[in-house]
């Protein structure tokens, strides 16, 4: 192979199983894998998300750009698609059972809105495609521009992809979930200045405000820096 010294040891056996090439990201700084680990001791960091190396390949098609957002089920990726020659954007689905379920119920939704919306005259985001890359779920999505709207969830992530299968009884992400909601109180238009002020605060920090990992921890952060919102 021409540009074998360009790949790692991992990616001589895995190449294998490609059947179209486009792109090998011999510029990255790639990290060496032994082909005999689990894909998840290589390339996944403890929280079962994709360890991305700008300027590396996805699949052997796709150049990883910069990452746009990320959140509990993964992170989005913009990536430009050396088959196509246009810039899309790839969510990469953590390394979970749970998540990867949850993420086949967001495939189906989205099939189903293609079949609903094939004129695209309904403004939904649609899906590319689908594939697995190194044990992770991924999704391609047209790459939107800078003015996307959702209604009653705001979040980084979501202001990038619309998580269609992130759908439950609940409203609002987790890390932007107001006190009323998480305690099963009445709410009103307050949840999202709610949401809108972690995301101020998470733009000039760099880290989400209230990172809880569940709701429990959720309140348990917000009470950390409020500590007498209680009694209002």
């Amino acid at each position: 192979m021409h540009f074998k010294n360009g790949l790692t040891n991992y990616e001589h056996e895995e190449i294998l199983n490609f059947e179209e090439i486009w792109f090998l990201g011999l510029k990255a700084k790639k990290f060496e894998c032994s082909p005999e680990k689990q894909h998840n001791i290589c390339f996944d960091d403890k929280h079962g998300s994709y360890v991305k190396v700008l300027h590396d390949h996805i699949a052997y098609r796709y150049e990883i750009l910069e990452v746009i957002g990320k959140g509990s089920f993964g992170q989005v990726v913009k990536c430009m698609d050396h088959k196509a020659n246009e810039l899309v954007a790839i969510k990469i689905i953590r390394d979970k059972k749970r998540i990867q379920q949850q993420a086949f119920m967001e495939l189906k939704i989205l099939d189903i809105l293609h079949k609903k919306d094939k004129d695209g005259s309904n403004n939904i985001i649609h899906m590319k495609e689908y594939f697995y890359f190194r044990n992770h779920l991924c999704i391609s999505f047209e790459l939107l521009g800078s003015n996307p709207l959702r209604v009653m969830d705001p979040s980084p992530g979501y202001m990038l992809a619309l998580q269609l299968g992130a759908i439950y009884t609940y409203i609002q992400s987790r890390f932007y979930r107001s006190p009323e909601v998480i305690l099963g109180c009445q709410y009103g238009l307050a949840i999202d200045m709610w949401s809108f002020g972690c995301i101020l605060a998470e733009l000039y920090t760099g880290h989400p405000l209230f990172p809880g990992e569940n709701e429990i921890e959720q309140l348990a952060c917000i009470m950390e820096i409020l500590k007498d919102f209680l009694k209002v």
